[in-house]
């Protein structure tokens, strides 16, 4: 089986979240376990556009043109695949891959309250804020988790949520 893992980010190259985290750990952990995984990411500091990462194949595109991410996905040739949380890379696999399976994960689901907050409280600046805005919460986003094989849950206490969205 092989499995592409969708991530804003993979715990390395500069970018260390959970969401990176959550990636380098899950597709470790798969590869222990007799599964070809490679992961699909923004490029960042200085990543190469492709490499290899506890054997993982990692194939990132331009973080400021998300839809450089049609040839990486492509090339992935997975079996399936799976956003770590939702975003514009999500619709796009649909988009570019719609005879694969789509699963997706909710981790860190946000409803309009949660970008007030982060525009309040931005960790790097507003402008920031206002891009993964529209990278990971957009109609076509949305629409691609509708979409999806299937839609999981990470936390009890976000379920309510991610229902309502």
């Amino acid at each position: 089986m092989r499995l592409c893992l969708l991530s804003m980010e993979i715990f390395a190259w500069g970018k260390h979240g959970g969401y990176g985290r959550a990636t380098r750990v899950i597709g470790r952990e798969l590869i222990r376990r007799g599964v070809e995984v490679s992961a699909v990411v923004p490029r960042r500091g200085n990543q190469r556009a492709l490499e290899h990462l506890d054997g993982i194949r990692v194939l990132a595109f331009p973080h400021h043109a998300p839809w450089r991410a049609a040839g990486p996905l492509r090339a992935c040739d997975a079996d399936i695949y799976h956003p770590e949380e939702p975003s514009f890379t999500t619709y796009l696999a649909q988009w570019v891959l719609p005879a694969r399976k789509h699963v997706v994960t909710l981790r860190d689901t946000h409803e309009l309250a949660d970008w007030v907050a982060e525009l309040r409280h931005p960790s790097l600046n507003r402008w920031q804020v206002l891009a993964n805005k529209l990278y990971e919460d957009n109609p076509l986003v949305q629409r691609a988790v509708r979409q999806a094989d299937r839609v999981y849950c990470a936390a009890e206490f976000l379920r309510a949520k991610a229902r309502r969205k």
